[in-house]
């Protein structure tokens, strides 16, 4: 309740901001010229808060906007996203600069940064035409009229989920939807910004000496959203590239809330494309999404998709703060040889009876250090449509032990022990029959003791051997797509780490991959050899002495041990945005 009522506030006070006259101290001018100094028209032009790792803060009121005739675009602060701007760079004094991204059709994108940045200040930005140019022909075969102002957005093809992340920099997102909490793609602005030449015919910008693959993405509400496409570093070179433009998919989807009426969170439907640009895994933006009437049903008609596409309904995101049994969380994929089928989305009511059955299993459960678990509280519980639901609880037997009864077979059930998750089964299925749990090193207890190998020397010690100092470890393997931005992280950051914290914190990974081989080649290629020490935790994987010892079950997993060897964190790495940010939550950094 407290939440609802800070949030109607703030509301209230913005309302209140937006029928005053703008104050000093609250715009920001951006002049945009081209090499002549000539002003560059329609350029659009976003500045924010850079978080270090990745990802942005809005200050302004306006996300992107456009430059006038005269190339000058004035942007307004938003009041309250600037006070948290300010408490940021109160909190940290690294951060002494905005980001402020430039984009124009036929110049090459401006992406840097306004140092020690001012509001009531005009800053000149100066755009490059390139020095060589990409003729882009589509050919539109959607079976709808090609837009005059439709914009290709192009874009260089980086390794691993480097690609995503640039392109998420020149999203723009519907601020009506941002209100309720949904990140929804208005328009995607280009990095190296295509100029219309003729109908289907573009000029694209690169920079000298530029044969690099490209991605190709189409944004057009109400022609083709979601579409991407891959122009080859052999079609760079010579300059020119033909795309052809697909006849879309159409959707029917029915979202029916009649069984809502008594749910208190805010039902919403969103519609979800999955983009494919041939690297490591495809990025998901949100095309559509809105509000659902409770107790009423709703049907909505698309035809301009491409790629794999979702329907989803679910609770809004302030449900996760005021009532987390709320949670609900449905989709289904739309077909593409759907025709003109409808696809339903229904809400259900929580109704644990419906995963009770007449089957019966018995589970025992040690603590980290082998001892039998007696006297523990536990839960058994089920995953459905993003919520978790109660099955059975009570506490374990003085040996460790709880009979569970009016199971079902084909149900995947989740134990919990004193709140940590240990582990789950499914009595159909002999591979996941478990029925022996541990429970993982918990915060305040301490590390368990282990030896590693360095692979920089090849040398074997202990774990205890680091005590006295922090010890950060990120648990990770070669084959995992995920561990990637961590490791990622790592290599922009761990370096940072001996200066921030005067040396008294060491970072160290620990690979769960079967051998040796695959590690030092994947770090070399990922600029993260020299970043921190690594290690390998052994033959066997998840079974490795590593894994078994810190009880891993999934990756990327990290965990900070004090001076004193005890845990001090555990969870997902780089939650905070940043390496330097994570270990700051424990680890005082030095004073800049």
């Amino acid at each position: 309740m407290r939440v609802v009522l800070l949030l109607i506030a703030w509301i209230g006070v913005m309302m209140v901001l937006a029928q005053e006259p703008e104050s000093s101290g609250h715009t920001l001018t951006i002049k945009v010229v081209n090499e002549q100094s000539q002003p560059v028209p329609n350029a659009a032009v976003s500045v924010y808060e850079p978080f270090p790792g990745g990802g942005r803060m809005r200050i302004f009121k306006e996300e992107w906007q456009r430059t006038n005739a005269e190339g000058i675009a004035v942007l307004h602060a938003d009041p309250e996203q600037l006070r948290l701007e300010e408490e940021l760079r109160s909190a940290d004094k690294r951060r002494t600069r905005w980001g402020i991204t430039v984009a124009a059709a036929g110049y090459l994108s401006h992406k840097g940064f306004l140092e020690n940045p001012k509001l009531d200040t005009t800053y000149t930005i100066t755009l490059k035409r390139g020095a060589k140019t990409l003729e882009l022909i589509l050919r539109n075969e959607t079976g709808k009229p090609l837009p005059d102002a439709l914009e290709p957005a192009v874009f260089e093809i980086k390794e691993g989920d480097e690609t995503a992340s640039l392109v998420f920099d020149y999203f723009e997102d519907d601020r009506e939807m941002e209100k309720m909490y949904l990140s929804q793609v208005r328009h995607i602005h280009s990095q190296f910004g295509a100029e219309r030449v003729e109908a289907g015919r573009y000029r694209v910008p690169l920079p000298e000496g530029f044969e690099k693959p490209l991605l190709v993405l189409i944004y057009h509400k109400g022609f083709l959203r979601g579409f991407a496409a891959r122009i080859s570093e052999e079609q760079v070179k010579q300059g020119r590239a033909e795309i052809i433009l697909p006849k879309p998919m159409r959707a029917q989807v029915r979202f029916d809330a009649t069984q809502a009426t008594n749910l208190k969170a805010n039902l919403l439907y969103r519609l979800d494309a999955m983009i494919d640009y041939g690297g490591d895994t495809p990025f998901g933006v949100t095309l559509e999404g809105g509000p659902l009437p409770k107790g009423e049903v709703k049907t909505f008609v698309w035809d301009d998709l491409y790629g794999e596409i979702s329907a989803r309904m679910e609770t809004d995101s302030l449900t996760l703060v005021e009532n987390r049994s709320e949670f609900f969380s449905v989709s289904k994929r739309v077909e593409p040889d759907g025709g003109d089928s409808e696809l339903v989305l229904a809400y259900t009511p929580p109704n644990p009876e419906a995963f009770k059955g007449d089957q019966t299993h018995t589970v025992q459960v040690y603590r980290a250090d082998g001892t039998l678990a007696k006297g523990m509280p536990y839960r058994l519980t089920v995953y459905d449509s993003g919520r978790t639901l109660v099955i059975a609880e009570g506490t374990l037997n003085d040996e460790g032990r709880a009979t569970l009864p009016n199971l079902r077979a084909d149900v995947y059930y989740r134990l919990e022990v004193d709140g940590e998750e240990v582990g789950g089964f499914m009595l159909s299925e002999p591979e996941y029959r478990y029925g022996t749990f541990r429970i993982p090193p918990r915060v305040g207890e301490p590390a368990p003791d282990l030896t590693l190998t360095d692979l920089r020397t090849g040398n074997k010690f202990r774990l205890s051997d680091l005590k006295g100092k922090w010890v950060y470890i990120d648990f990770w393997a070669t084959w995992c797509g995920p561990c990637r931005g961590a490791m990622e992280q790592i290599a922009r950051e761990g370096d940072q780490v001996e200066k921030a914290f005067e040396g008294k914190v060491v970072v160290l990974t620990i690979s769960l991959d079967d051998t040796q081989e695959p590690i030092k080649p994947y770090l070399e290629k990922m600029g993260a050899s020299e970043k921190a020490r690594h290690c390998w935790s052994g033959e066997g994987g998840w079974q490795s002495p590593a894994g078994q010892a810190f009880v891993i079950r999934s990756i990327p997993f990290a965990v900070l041990i004090d001076p004193e060897g005890k845990i001090a964190w555990r969870g997902y790495p780089g939650i905070f945005g940043s390496l330097v940010n994570q270990i700051a939550q424990h680890v005082n950094p030095a004073k800049p």
